[in-house]
């Protein structure tokens, strides 16, 4: 009788061990008790790879546990690509509940205006799983950009800075194909009727707020500077924007443009061609789009940089005066060793 007594005991005791043992494996909190951390798990990964992304990250604080639970739950068989923030005191049961899931975070694009191709590519392959290279080809590629109805010198006005959330594993083709959605939300009925209004396309309207963007940083600058371009258009005039010339020229660091430079051939020059360019030669801004589509109402034809370098603008309709107000400019670029 007393040896059934102590088996029952160490029998009890035995199973409260276990179930001891099952609860600090299970609930127990497992993760980094003071910081997030990020977990991006690539297409293809099996549990090795997601154990040693932890392993290396020291987001868990005990992996043999969770390696244990995800043995008796199965999950090693379950691995889901994707983005997942790990939150500090999460327990091994809801840290796998959360990648068996597939239970992503979205990831924050914010895409934002003066942008170059080039820009914009880095960042989006920096942030997603759209590859670099693809990107690059897809946004050259004239076969491909056809069917979203773009050329490789029309898409970037495309794109509509604004914040975007996105899958992580989204995919160069997901990425062109959301964009598409955003732009034709964003020209709506009205925006098309107002850019009817000033005598141009949605296209052309991103294009000439592409060099309005360039032209100026100040966002209450920029109706006045695209009504004094819209008031060259009008007149047949060129538009002799020097933000062109430096991006046919093809260098973004150029301070000063000279005359030899707006004697290049280049559709893109506006000291060359009359007209817009052929495309956008930045990411243009919604502030410059909107104020392409909201112009200030004046007759001035001319304009050039203050000579106090505030970066605001001297705008005239009379060019002799652009003459004094550009001499002024230049006599200041000289003093400052401007060249």
């Amino acid at each position: 009788m007393r040896r059934f007594f102590w088996f029952l005991i160490l029998f009890f005791a035995g199973c409260l061990l276990l179930a001891w043992q099952g609860w600090e494996h299970v609930y127990r909190e497992n993760t980094d008790p003071v910081k997030k951390h990020r977990l991006l798990i690539p297409e293809g990964s099996d549990w090795q790879d997601v154990m040693q992304l932890l392993r290396d990250d020291s987001a868990v604080l005990n992996l043999n546990t969770l390696n244990r639970v995800a043995e008796w739950s199965g999950y090693g068989d379950m691995v889901k690509p994707g983005y997942y923030r790990i939150t500090p005191g999460m327990n091994n049961l809801e840290l796998l509940r959360m990648l068996a899931s597939g239970r992503q975070t979205e990831i924050r694009l914010v895409l934002r205006g003066r942008w170059s191709k080039e820009r914009l590519i880095g960042y989006v392959s920096s942030e997603i799983t759209a590859d670099s290279m693809t990107l690059v080809q897809l946004l050259n590629d004239s076969t491909a950009l056809s069917r979203l109805g773009w050329t490789p010198e029309t898409v970037l006005a495309l794109f509509i800075p604004n914040t975007y959330n996105f899958w992580w594993t989204t995919s160069a083709d997901q990425f062109m194909e959301r964009m598409q959605r955003e732009y034709d939300r964003y020209w709506n009925t009205e925006r098309k009727q107002q850019a009817q209004a000033v005598g141009l396309t949605p296209l052309e309207v991103s294009i000439l707020a592409s060099v309005v963007d360039k032209e100026t940083s100040k966002a209450d600058e920029m109706p006045t500077i695209a009504g004094v371009y819209l008031n060259r258009l009008k007149k047949g005039m060129k538009l002799e924007a020097d933000p062109t010339v430096i991006f046919a020229v093809g260098n973004p660091d150029i301070r000063r443009v000279t005359y030899a430079m707006t004697e290049i051939e280049s559709p893109y020059n506006t000291y060359y061609v009359t007209g817009l360019p052929p495309g956008p030669i930045c990411m243009p801004s919604v502030q410059a789009i909107e104020a392409v589509l909201n112009p200030d109402k004046h007759n001035y034809l001319y304009f050039c940089a203050k000579e106090d370098f505030s970066g605001y603008h001297n705008f005239t309709h009379d060019y002799n005066q652009h003459l004094v107000n550009s001499r002024k400019y230049r006599l200041e670029l000289n003093k400052r060793g401007i060249r």
